[in-house]
């Protein structure tokens, strides 16, 4: 009976703890800088360009098996 008696004891004690109002305090002073907001750059698609002058590779003959 007492571990029952010490059991609900011990939890409306931390209900009535977690529902008071808690308050942040500030005890560092630290002044935060607001965010620098830019426009990213408008591209004409999601992919990248390359500028590359080099043909791709082509696949030699004796490279493919034959079945």
């Amino acid at each position: 009976a007492w571990l029952v008696v010490l059991f609900f004891a011990t939890s409306f004690g931390l209900a009535m703890l977690a529902s008071q109002k808690t308050q942040v305090v500030d005890d560092l002073d630290l002044v935060i800088p607001a965010a620098e907001e830019r426009m990213a750059p408008v591209l004409d698609s999601d992919l990248p360009t390359v500028d590359n002058a080099e043909p791709a590779a082509e696949a030699a003959a004796g490279d493919v098996p034959e079945l």
